[in-house]
């Protein structure tokens, strides 16, 4: 699994994704992905396109919202997310952010986001990923 910069020529691979994406259709355009975006992939291509977005006064969160490419592959897309939530709550501790937060309707990726990478659930479908600072984080922290 790698993370690289979304490209000119990632743009069909993404089209694709947002029209056929059957959780949040209508939600999101291409132009959506610009700023501080990435697309994950493995040896098969492209498997989720990541946009970031800073958030919060009281607790610094830092959003993070997808777009799956085949959102049905749930054993290819577990092993991304794992890779993304490590790598993103590894950016956002030394950025100085204090939260991952990410919205679903979806109860596959709420339960396993709850029950295998610590995500606690709020409200409206929200969920946050509390960030230990490394001096306080434990052995099995992100």
């Amino acid at each position: 699994m790698k993370n690289r910069p979304i490209y000119n020529s990632d743009i069909p691979v993404l089209q694709a994704a947002i029209e056929a994406d059957k959780f949040h259709p209508g939600e999101w355009k291409v132009e959506d992905f610009r700023g501080f975006s990435e697309v994950f992939e493995d040896t098969h291509g492209p498997v989720v396109f990541v946009v970031y977005g800073p958030e919060g006064a009281e607790v610094k969160r830092l959003r993070i919202s997808t777009m799956w490419v085949t959102p049905d592959e749930s054993h290819r897309n577990g092993r991304c997310i794992v890779f993304l939530v490590k790598l993103a709550a590894e950016r956002a501790r030394s950025a100085g952010f204090e939260e991952l937060i990410f919205k679903t309707t979806h109860p596959p990726l709420a339960k396993f986001c709850t029950r295998i990478l610590n995500f606690v659930p709020i409200e409206n479908d929200e969920y946050v990923l509390p960030l230990e600072r490394k001096d306080e984080a434990n052995t099995n922290a992100l």
